[in-house]
């Protein structure tokens, strides 16, 4: 589903690799700040445990340091700025014209179909297609993927550096891996099952709705206002019912993923710590390394975000993609003839 709904970004691949170097550049600079956080640390502890005459000896040199490191960080954080405002202009612009392409295409599939087609279906079902479903995409086009993009190359280069500055820590890291790994495995079909009646009941309330607004004068002339004022509030409560059950599942995901983050963070306390007090790793390492860790398993709370994006589009794309693989009953024959030209 993901691999067709991609091939609609054809159209404007350099935008989309326009966006794809902003998220790689935007990726590189989120790297600097521990970096320079630990640098700071290494260059203040000295200090911290000096008097006050010992403490004049290298100030000079040392303030001079820290001056320089917060211009990094300083200039780092304003490229930031400038590559997320340039990415919050160019990701809106793609997932709105692929959005547009997307109900252009269901518009022309449903004129394709016969009358046939039309009597065993509700205006509101088809309408939500257009409508919900292409909006559900255009969210998912213009910040899931780039979230997606962005975190799967900060994971890996983040990876690498926390590895790089103390393999055997990086290993204590990687604990709850496996455990949020399984719980992810296990959320991700039972979220969209859920996913799939929200839209189910949207779609039927979209019915209920297209059929009182364009059936009003029979409405009025047989007084049904009270029956079908009830109508509506049943298909509005079941809304509300999948919606608040769908959402309450992913809360549930969310909390113990959260949980299982934490007790990563725990670990590298207690064992981090160890290899201070023993001179194995420096302060300012160790401080660096806790900077990476929370850029670390910020992917992996963007990845329930993301799972809450998928299901959503996921579900969205295969309604849309089930309009458009539909064959219309009525088909020219192999050997029709074009119709001339008439007034």
């Amino acid at each position: 589903v993901l691999i067709r709904l991609f091939r609609f970004l054809k159209p404007y691949k350099l935008q989309a690799a326009g966006s794809v170097v902003l998220i790689l550049a935007m990726a590189g600079v989120e790297l600097v700040p521990p970096i320079v956080a630990g640098r700071i640390v290494d260059t203040l502890t000295p200090f911290a445990n000096q008097n006050a005459a010992a403490r004049t000896v290298n100030a000079t040199a040392a303030y001079q340091q820290i001056l320089l490191l917060v211009g990094v960080l300083a200039g780092t954080r304003l490229l930031a700025a400038v590559f997320t405002y340039l990415q919050r202009r160019l990701n809106p612009w793609i997932g709105g014209r692929v959005s547009k392409d997307i109900r252009v295409a269901l518009y022309h599939k449903y004129n394709e179909f016969s009358m046939a087609y039309y009597d065993k279906r509700s205006t509101g079902s088809l309408m939500s297609r257009v409508t919900n479903d292409a909006d559900n995409l255009w969210d998912f086009l213009a910040d899931g993927i780039p979230w997606f993009v962005s975190n799967i190359v900060t994971l890996v280069g983040i990876g690498f550096i926390l590895f790089k500055i103390n393999a055997s820590l990086a290993f204590w890291m990687l604990m709850p891996a496996p455990c949020i790994y399984v719980l992810s495995r296990w959320f991700m079909p039972r979220a969209r099952r859920k996913y799939h009646h929200v839209w189910h009941r949207i779609s039927k309330m979209y019915a209920s709705l297209n059929a009182s607004l364009t059936g009003m004068r029979v409405i009025k002339a047989f007084a049904q206002e009270s029956n079908e004022n009830t109508k509506f509030t049943d298909r509005n409560q079941q809304v509300f019912e999948a919606s608040y059950s769908a959402n309450a599942y992913q809360a549930g995901f969310w909390s113990v993923l959260s949980l299982l983050m934490s007790m990563g963070a725990f670990i590298i306390w207690i064992v981090g710590g160890g290899k201070v007090i023993n001179g194995i790793m420096t302060l300012g390492a160790l401080t660096m390394f806790n900077g990476f860790l929370v850029q670390f398993y910020q992917p992996f709370q963007n990845f329930s975000r993301l799972v809450d994006w998928s299901t959503r589009s996921l579900t969205a794309a295969e309604r849309v993609f089930e309009i458009l693989d539909t064959e219309p009953e009525v088909k020219d024959s192999q050997n029709s003839v074009a119709m001339p030209y008439m007034k």
